[in-house]
């Protein structure tokens, strides 16, 4: 059955505290941490599992997927470099009984190469054997993970079943990537989803951009995906965030009882 979270995301101008403690006023029960050092909210290879723990406790809130960033793909030892962070990243998600695990890889126009995110893959295949994580692909805007042609080659190389993508519908709106058409060739990859709505590149509130979320949601599901849609907004008016992430809660279990 497909589930919703909140990810923390959608406060990332805020302290991790305080965007948890909206979270949940606003209704969500599960939350989507964000992991990137140096940006929000914490980073993950230092963070105290145990306090972090019992934040999200007295918040009444779980962990469906934590989102560690992204590859380097600057330079095979660049890449490699992301996936030692990764692998700690992991060993704090199954700390806080997680089993997603989300990133993207960094963007073309600063280099680099999705040869070298492959390199990297392979060697967090290892890291595999002894762990039931989910590696969750996200697509983002002008990366090396963008295109369902990146995917194709990267499902070519990359074939542990616990590899899989996340589907991030703001950013395919942003590339103007055909959303069903990657679920058809796809879809039985997908492992987490990010709900956003967009007007080309720029993030609005769910339900007032151009993004076609029911559609997907509705393709997603005739592939037999039962996993989470996570919210996911990165509005300009973050004074208005409370409302915005409290309203696509009602909006996005709306979809689910239509559907």
């Amino acid at each position: 059955m497909i589930k919703l979270c909140c990810c923390t995301v959608c406060y990332s101008r805020f302290p991790l505290a305080e965007a948890l403690r909206s979270i949940s006023a606003a209704g969500w029960s599960e939350v989507e941490l964000v992991s990137v050092p140096g940006w929000c909210h914490f980073d993950a290879a230092n963070d105290d599992a145990k306090s972090l723990k019992q934040l999200l406790l007295s918040n009444g809130l779980s962990v469906a997927a934590i989102h560690a960033g992204g590859i380097n793909c600057l330079s095979e030892e660049a890449a490699l470099k992301s996936v030692e962070y990764f692998e700690k990243a992991i060993e704090l998600a199954w700390k806080l009984g997680c089993e997603r695990l989300v990133f993207t890889a960094s963007r073309r126009d600063k280099g680099g190469s999705l040869e070298n995110a492959i390199i990297a893959l392979r060697q967090l295949e290892k890291s595999l054997r002894s762990s039931d994580i989910l590696i969750c692909l996200e697509n983002h805007y002008k990366c090396w993970f963008e295109t369902a042609d990146d995917f194709d080659r990267i499902f070519e190389e990359v074939s542990h079943p616990r590899i899989g993508l996340t589907v991030d519908t703001g950013h395919y709106t942003s590339s103007r990537v055909d959303m069903l058409d990657l679920i058809r060739r796809h879809g039985d990859r997908v492992r987490h989803v990010h709900i956003k709505d967009h007007i080309g590149t720029r993030s609005l509130p769910i339900g007032t951009g151009e993004t076609d979320n029911l559609s997907v949601i509705r393709a997603l599901i005739s592939k037999g995906y039962d996993g989470y849609l996570s919210l996911e907004l990165e509005v300009e008016d973050v004074e208005n965030i409370d409302r915005y992430v409290a309203d696509a809660k009602q909006i996005m279990e709306g979809w689910l009882t239509a559907i």
